[in-house]
């Protein structure tokens, strides 16, 4: 890497423009050789530097005739310079033309360009199709394809595919096609299953078993297991977990000892190495076994049942990078505690609890923008204040609205106490009124001429008046009846002794 690193560098940049005619000609050079249906170059050149031009307009021809298109990305705008050489380079190659100022814009434009030129490898034509002998290697029982499709991806088989169909075009260009891959399987189906493509073949009745056919095939091939037996495999903690699980029902197990499972593993390094392993009951029902992963490897487990057919498992590995999930023998979970607890650290198995003990700090917050913006804000008030006068106005005019309202509340307030002291008066004046009336109305009294004659009695002394009690009761319950005895006892005051 040092090395490597002292020639980068040791670039320069001395500028000297773009060599036009120099880059399409190696990037001809190159490509003549290319085995690809799709051959395609893209030139990069600035838009205001495009120098030596060369012989271009001969070597594009030559492409062209070669079935080799050239697009053109150029760093820059239209207006530039060499804008039009490069629309010419872009018009007589055949391909796409692309300006941009901005270079942040250059990985999405290379990829633009790219698939634009991959779609052109979809054939968008009704073509009709043939199965080969390949396909018996694919499927359990042989099919024949009735009807076209309506399209396909124009591709070329791989050496070491099996081809199951072909297309009955000028490309013969496979549409059905699977290999080995490592340990697993890979099934290709260039045209388009469910869409605007898929074309006539829709209408075949067996349509849909044949696509599943193939789905099986690149699954692994399936054994059924009694029914009263299931088997499962899933990856539980850094390994493959493969359960037999028994009818619960059965009163004795189909076997005397547990079933073995034989293992595959393929190395980084393609190297295929075999084990066996027994299953282990953990429960009446279930027998279990863990194969752990010891790197990037593929697994392939095969279950060896007594009296019954092997049965493959789907090809496994893990979904992730081994060191993240520790879990075999040599390094287990326990050696993640173990080492939290010597460097200080905690144990974080659950993503979802690292947030709880995050320790409580303290945040500061700089005052001084907020006291700068202050003091600006002040600045300009004091500005405003000093040319206009305008601030000692406005609190003039708010005094000036305070006091107002002030003045109006206490008159109000004076207005209410002089009317509630109104109210109290008058019904005072009511109730002395009310106690201390006379009736109006005169007592005739007679005079002496037309007063009776008095028959003098015998001597003998008159009896104490005897008070009137019902007349007392009723003055005291009414003061009308009150008024009339006062003035009954001021009249008799006024007779002669004598007179009653």
């Amino acid at each position: 890497k040092s090395a490597l690193r002292r020639k980068i560098l040791s670039i320069q940049s001395e500028g000297g423009g773009i060599f036009v005619y120099t880059g399409l000609l190696e990037a001809a050079r190159v490509i003549q050789e290319a085995k690809a249906a799709t051959r395609h170059i893209i030139l990069f050149a600035d838009a205001a530097d495009a120098e030596e031009p060369g012989e271009y307009v001969k070597l594009l021809a030559a492409l062209r005739n070669a079935g080799v298109t050239v697009s053109v990305i150029g760093l820059g705008t239209p207006h530039d310079k060499d804008a039009p050489f490069l629309q010419d380079v872009a018009q007589r190659g055949g391909g796409n033309l692309y300006f941009t100022d901005r270079p942040e814009q250059l990985p999405l434009l290379f990829a633009q360009d790219t698939f634009k030129v991959a779609r052109s490898t979809f054939i968008e034509e009704i073509t009709p199709v043939r199965t080969e002998a390949g396909l018996l290697s694919l499927t359990p029982r042989p099919f024949t394809i009735p009807e076209p499709v309506g399209g396909y991806n124009l591709c070329y088989l791989k050496p070491e595919a099996i081809r199951a169909v072909v297309t009955q075009d000028e490309f013969r260009a496979p549409l059905v096609a699977g290999w080995h891959r490592g340990l697993g399987r890979v099934v290709c189906y260039t045209a388009e299953v469910d869409g605007k493509y898929t074309g006539p073949i829709a209408r075949w009745t067996e349509y849909g078993d044949f696509l599943v056919s193939l789905a099986r095939w690149a699954a692994g091939q399936d054994r059924s297991l009694p029914d009263n037996l299931a088997v499962t495999q899933d990856t539980v903690r850094g390994g493959a977990r493969i359960r037999l699980h028994l009818d619960p029902e059965l009163e004795r197990p189909p076997f005397t000892q547990p079933p073995s499972v034989i293992v595959l593993r393929q190395r980084r390094d393609g190297r295929v190495e075999r084990e066996q392993h027994r299953l282990v009951w953990t429960q009446a029902d279930l027998l279990e076994l863990q194969l752990p992963f010891s790197g990037s490897e593929t697994v392939l487990a095969t279950l060896d049942l007594p009296g019954q057919a092997p049965v493959n498992l789907p090809p496994t590995c893990l979904p992730y990078s081994p060191e993240h999930e520790p879990t075999n023998q040599e390094l287990g979970a326990h050696v993640l505690a173990q080492l939290a607890l010597a460097t200080g650290g905690v144990e974080r198995a659950d993503v979802t609890t690292i947030w709880d003990d995050i320790p409580a700090t303290r945040v500061y917050s700089p005052l001084r923008p907020w006291l700068l913006m202050l003091a600006l804000v002040a600045l300009l008030l004091e500005i405003l204040e000093r040319r206009t006068g305008w601030l000692t106005t406005l609190a003039t005019w708010a005094q000036l609205v305070g006091f107002a309202a002030a003045l109006r509340r206490t008159t109000m307030a004076t207005f209410a106490a002089v009317r509630w002291i109104a109210r109290l008066t008058r019904r005072r004046k009511q109730v002395i009124v009310s106690e201390t009336q006379v009736p109006t109305g005169k007592i005739p009294v007679a005079s002496e001429d037309a007063r009776p004659s008095v028959t003098t009695m015998p001597t003998e002394t008159a009896p104490a008046p005897t008070p009137d009690v019902s007349r007392s009761a009723a003055a005291a319950a009414s003061p009308l009846l009150s008024a009339l005895e006062q003035a009954r006892r001021r009249s008799q005051r006024q007779l002669p002794p004598g007179h009653n």
